[in-house]
């Protein structure tokens, strides 16, 4: 019995930080106290293994551990530049978007869909359904290859950053959203509890599934749900971001979801104003030259026609793919 007993008082404190440690881990599994208490648990957790150790330098790195789950993440974004003579980090900043935020953007691109989707929009360019409105094929490059004459194989040349093949990426959706910027819930308008539906939640999913998919396609990792913002306030949301060095442009990843066909060239057109906008600020505010890869991913039953595909090809894009949920759910 002895041997639980503490020897000293910093093993005192040290055993009964522990204590609280296991009990909030325990109580976490209640879903309204866990975020809470997971936090708890960490820096009980650190507090009691600085206090067995009780050495300089573990109590030296257990201040900056706590530091990062109390302190403002800009606060610690702002002393690392600071550390590391990060002057660009002073210029713009990048954040990560939460998942809150993400599920907002894609509830606000879902109801301007049905919006375009259901509106009565001049569309000269659509065939008529008489006339003959042949499908694409299942070849990737028939439904919203490449544009500007950009090289589709993949190869890498001169050390140049891969590209992705399009045959390989399968066949992708759109869903007809033109932007989905959303900071906040005052912004959005959107109620987290009535406007996150089983719908919403399987677009989240899908593009998770594309990024994926994507990554191993054009062997770099991607970062997701960034949000670029300069000193003077301005910023841009992107869905996926590769950062290259000065010789190659940064690719920007814009995805969207489509259930339907409906208004299908009214909808790119302006799609495509947004994704001219989306390179422009991210070039204004990094200097970095940038170019867009837009996926889009579709229901398998959807086809575009002749036309759709030209109107997509002639998007002011780097690159179009096109992924359908067959695809991703596979």
């Amino acid at each position: 019995m002895e041997k639980f007993l503490p020897a000293t008082f910093l093993e005192f404190i040290g055993g009964g930080l522990a204590v609280v440690a296991v009990l909030a881990g325990l109580l976490s599994l209640c879903a309204n106290l866990r975020t809470h208490l997971l936090r708890i648990l960490a820096i009980t957790f650190i507090c009691a293994l600085a206090i067995f150790s009780n050495h300089v330098t573990t109590y030296f790195v257990a201040i900056f551990v706590i530091a990062t789950a109390v302190t403002e993440l800009e606060f610690l974004q702002n002393l690392a530049a600071i550390v590391r003579g990060n002057k660009e980090y002073f210029d713009y900043r990048k954040e990560v978007l939460s998942t809150d935020v993400k599920l907002r953007n894609i509830a606000a691109e879902v109801t301007q869909a049905s919006t375009v989707s259901a509106a009565p929009l001049a569309d000269p360019c659509m065939p008529d359904p008489a006339q003959d409105d042949s499908p694409a094929k299942d070849d990737l490059h028939a439904e919203g290859g490449p544009t500007k004459g950009q090289d589709t194989t993949g190869s890498e040349q001169d050390g140049a950053p891969p590209v992705a093949d399009e045959r390989d990426i399968g066949k992708v959706p759109i869903d007809v959203p033109i932007s989905g910027e959303l900071s906040n819930e005052k912004e959005s308008g959107f109620d987290l509890e009535s406007s996150l539906s089983a719908s919403v939640k399987r677009i989240y999913e899908l593009e998770t599934k594309a990024l994926d998919r994507l990554e191993k396609l054009y062997g770099k990792g991607i970062e997701r749900g960034v949000k670029i913002v300069s000193t003077n306030g301005a910023s841009v949301q992107l869905d996926g971001l590769i950062t290259n060095n000065a010789q190659y442009p940064d690719v920007l990843f814009e995805l969207k979801y489509i259930r339907s066909a409906q208004n299908f060239i009214s909808w790119a057109k302006l799609l495509g104003v947004h994704l001219s906008s989306v390179a422009k600020r991210y070039e204004g505010i990094t200097n970095k030259a940038a170019e867009v890869h837009f996926v889009i991913i579709m229901e398998d039953k959807i086809k575009l026609t002749a036309r759709q595909r030209d109107v997509l090809n002639a998007l002011p894009i780097a690159r179009t793919m096109i992924i359908h949920t067959g695809e991703l759910n596979s």
